[in-house]
């Protein structure tokens, strides 16, 4: 048997050896490779014709071909499969990490240890909220959050990132499951002492809603002045704000709207220029009566209007001036209930009021 190169040991062949493999990308990264259709270890020889097939490497593991001295080949080895380092996939980059999401987002962030997640599924991204998929916050998580509350820390969230939060739930399908798991722990309350959901048994119609419809939601049950609080903790922009202000109207005009029988003009008079986010939590959260009346005034009564316009009260002797606006709420009121129907109506309607009037 022939001796190994100097500095060389014999190796026996293993494509399962990951020391073997690494010899060989070593022999490959060090060594020029023959040119033209000369195989690795395998020696030109001058006779050899340029159609013909060379001949494949010897794989025998007891006998070592001695390589030429002028140029020394690398020993014999089995075809490798593995792409060099430079061309292997690469393992895949880890997202980078997030600021510090705040306690809401730690709440809403789907816990990858509870119990009610599939063992081999790897989690949804950070920022699903885990009532869309009906997770539940485990023990640990539950108890640094109490500790965070109890150390006020939510006092030191602004007032638009609270906000910011809180539309990121009022978008969510399960926007009710997500209220009540921020509201168990006492997120809600940390915000504000009276703020809760429990007043709150379905979610609006639309699989969509209005944000503002759940803005109107949550302060429904809010005194003025902690509906006004609310407002300024989360530093309401003025469509929350119109929301919230509305909401409390609307809820002290409710007795009004338990009565039966209202006419369509008084149901117009109490609802007309509120925020129609706090008509459809009223919707949800009022009377049957209310509901069914505020129902009507959306599909229908909002949009009456009479057939004359200013530009005809004065054609008919209308003095220009406050009387004009008066005379059209009072026709666009005898229009919604059934009192004119044309237009030679409401001029005969226009007619009595300027009698009354010399």
């Amino acid at each position: 048997m022939t001796q190994e190169p100097p500095g060389k040991s014999p190796r026996e062949p293993d494509p399962s050896d990951p020391a073997w493999v690494d010899h060989i990308l070593d022999q490959l990264t060090s060594r020029p490779m023959p040119a033209g259709p000369e195989v690795a270890g395998s020696p030109p020889t001058e006779d050899s014709d340029a159609d013909a097939v060379p001949e494949p490497p010897a794989h025998d593991a007891a006998h070592v071909e001695e390589p030429p001295a002028e140029e020394p080949s690398p020993p014999p080895q089995p075809p490798l499969h593995p792409a060099p380092p430079a061309s292997r996939p690469a393992a895949p980059e880890e997202a980078p990490a997030a600021a510090d999401p705040g306690l809401l987002d730690e709440l809403l962030s789907p816990d990858p240890e509870s119990p009610t997640a599939p063992p081999d599924d790897p989690g949804p991204p950070p920022d699903v909220p885990a009532a869309r998929l009906d997770f539940q916050l485990s023990d640990e998580t539950q108890a640094e959050l109490r500790n965070a509350l109890d150390a006020r820390a939510l006092s030191t969230i602004s007032g638009d990132r609270i906000r910011h939060e809180l539309h990121r739930i009022f978008d969510e399908a399960e926007s009710l499951a997500a209220l009540r798991l921020a509201e168990d722990p006492g997120v809600l309350s940390a915000i504000h002492p009276a703020l809760s959901v429990r007043h709150i048994s379905i979610t609006p119609p639309s699989a969509s809603p209005d944000p503002l419809v759940w803005v109107s939601a949550l302060v429904w049950p809010l005194t003025a002045s902690g509906a006004a609080a609310f407002a300024a903790r989360v530093n309401a922009p003025a469509d929350w704000s119109r929301a919230i202000a509305d909401t409390t109207r609307l809820v002290s005009r409710m007795p009004q709207l338990d009565e039966p029988h209202l006419p369509p003009s008084r149901v117009c008079a109490l609802l007309d220029g509120l925020a129609p986010g706090a008509l459809a939590a009223a919707g949800m959260l009022g009377s049957r009566a209310a509901g069914e009346y505020i129902q009507r005034y959306l599909d229908a009564w909002w949009s009456v209007a009479p057939i004359l316009r200013g530009t005809d009260l004065l054609e008919l002797g209308v003095p220009a001036g406050p009387a004009v606006g008066e005379l059209l709420r009072a026709l666009r009121q005898a229009r919604l209930d059934g009192i004119t129907h044309t237009r030679q109506d409401e001029e005969d309607l226009v007619k009595n009021w300027s009698t009354t009037q010399t």
